[in-house]
């Protein structure tokens, strides 16, 4: 059984660039502005937008087959 795999040397792709939102959308200073207001619904949907944004993404970066998504 394996526990652990630890990589070691240098990866084959190069790093992407993450994805954030401004923080001008995220702080809030003094006050709270409801419009910034996410309810649990829209977040978990933002954070699915962003997933799908990025998964073709890395998965294109790693030449992986249509076989190999099944």
């Amino acid at each position: 059984m394996v526990y652990l795999i630890i990589p070691i040397g240098h990866p084959d792709v190069p790093a992407r660039e993450g994805v954030r939102r401004p923080l001008n959308e995220t702080v809030h200073r003094e006050r709270y502005d409801m419009s910034k207001y996410m309810s649990n619904e829209d977040v978990i949907r933002y954070l699915y937008s962003l997933r799908e944004a990025t998964v073709p993404v890395h998965s294109a970066s790693r030449a992986v087959t249509v076989e190999e998504k099944k």
